[in-house]
This record gives structure tokens, C-alpha cells and sequence, in this order.
């Protein structure tokens, strides 16, 4: 008798413990399916919570037998569903609730060469469209004369400044198109110290294209900036920043 007592005393525990111990694993996508890295997926009712992985999947334990899951994305209407191991979660709404300003740093790279980089800052604001503002500025060159024998050496200078606007693809992608002007000067060194201006310089207006991808507070940005001449001289130009 006492050891069918101990067994089911065993037994009881063994279950509780179990139940205490359950897992629940899923992904949350958007409304066409896409990963929504970082989003919060919290049991409700408790603090047990976790973020989504870059795939959009999850893992949560829960003491709840049957627990409901709160999940949460920055700008997005949060969803609650029953809890289910294996399940896909997909957010509520694909629009954004209200418009976010974003700012950061970005840097031009004329013809892709790493040691022309010129640094920069990008602001705008946006829901599922909005604007943005954009300029990068590197290099000074005091005396431009030049005389005597060419060193071989150079000085670069690069200025640019973009506007135009963004428009959401799907989920936290958004693609942006715009506008502006931009000058790319190189000046040769002489033998005297002083620079004459080269023929590769250029200046005129240009065309800017990229994409820009939203990861909770923060973002991703890369594109290319194009002259709009017959030289058609194209930049490369990368960024990173807040939302707020």
C-alpha cells in the first residue's frame, strides 16, 4: 500500500513537473508570411517572454497548461493566441499604427573605392510611405593653382545632398527614391604644393535608389547614388540608424 502511495505521489510530481517545464516553439510572419525578427512573444498574464529569432521563430517554456501568447512588434498591432507548439503567429495588421521619425549616419563611396568615402547623416520620417533627406561631405582643398611637374599625388573631394521618398515592400522592407546634386572633384599635386582641378571631376545632378530594412528600433540602408551625365559615375552609399 505505501508503495502505491510513494508511486503515485511520484507520479503527480513527475507531471507537474513536466507541465512546468512545457516548451512552445513557432515563428511569427507578417500577413504575406515574412519573418518579423525581434518581435516579443510573452506569455500572458506572466513575465515570461522572449524575442524572435532572424527567421522569425520563437521558443518559449510556460508553468501555464494551457497559456495564451501575447506578441508585440514596434509599430505593429499586437495579436493574443492560444499557445500551441508548432504554430505560426501572424501579426494583425500589415500597417504601421502611426508615422516614426528615423535619423542616423550613412557614407558615399564614389566608384566603390573604400579610400573615397565620404560620411554622412540621413533623417526622414515614415509610416507605410514617407520622405527622407539625405548628404554626405569629405575632403577640403585650400589652393587651386597649379604649376610645375605633377607628384602623382591627389586629394579627393565629394559632396552630395538627396531628397525623395519610401515606400513599404512587405513587412520591414522598405525601398526609397530620389533625387539631388552632387560634385566629385580630384585635384592633382604639383611640385610648388599647389593642386589643379582634373578632368575626371564632375558635378550635376544625380539619381538615388536603395532599400531599408527595419529591425525593432533600428535600421539597415544601402542603395546606390548614380550621376545623371554622360559619365553616368556611380557611388555606392550604406547607412545604419534609429527609429523613434
Amino acid at each position: 500500500m505505501n508503495k502505491v502511495l510513494l508511486l503515485s505521489v511520484a507520479l503527480a510530481f513527475f507531471s507537474t513537473s513536466m507541465t512546468a517545464q512545457s516548451v512552445i516553439t513557432g515563428t511569427v510572419t507578417d500577413t504575406q508570411g515574412v519573418p518579423m525578427p525581434g518581435a516579443k512573444v510573452q506569455v500572458k498574464g506572466t513575465d515570461e517572454k522572449v524575442l524572435t529569432n532572424m527567421d522569425g521563430s520563437f521558443s518559449i517554456a510556460s508553468e501555464q497548461s494551457n497559456p495564451k501568447l501575447r506578441v508585440e512588434y514596434v509599430g505593429w498591432k499586437s495579436v493574443t493566441v492560444n499557445g500551441m507548439d508548432g504554430m505560426n503567429i501572424q501579426m494583425g495588421t500589415s500597417k504601421l499604427t502611426k508615422y516614426h521619425w528615423f535619423a542616423g549616419v550613412n557614407v558615399a563611396i564614389p566608384e566603390f573605392k573604400l579610400n573615397t568615402f565620404s560620411p554622412g547623416v540621413m533623417f526622414g520620417c515614415v509610416k507605410d510611405y514617407g520622405w527622407y533627406v539625405k548628404g554626405q561631405f569629405s575632403g577640403t582643398v585650400s589652393v587651386v593653382d597649379g604649376t610645375g611637374w605633377y607628384t602623382g599625388n591627389e586629394k579627393r573631394r565629394y559632396w552630395s545632398v538627396s531628397a525623395g521618398a519610401l515606400a513599404r515592400i512587405y513587412g520591414p522592407l522598405f525601398a526609397y527614391l530620389g533625387a539631388g546634386y552632387e560634385e566629385r572633384n580630384i585635384y592633382w599635386e604639383f611640385q610648388d604644393g599647389t593642386y589643379c582641378k582634373a578632368d575626371a571631376s564632375y558635378n550635376g545632378a544625380m539619381g538615388d535608389i536603395g532599400v531599408m530594412y527595419r529591425f525593432k528600433k533600428f535600421y539597415v540602408q544601402g542603395g546606390v547614388q548614380l550621376a545623371i551625365n554622360s559619365n553616368m559615375y556611380a557611388k555606392g552609399n550604406f547607412g545604419l540608424g534609429i527609429y523613434f
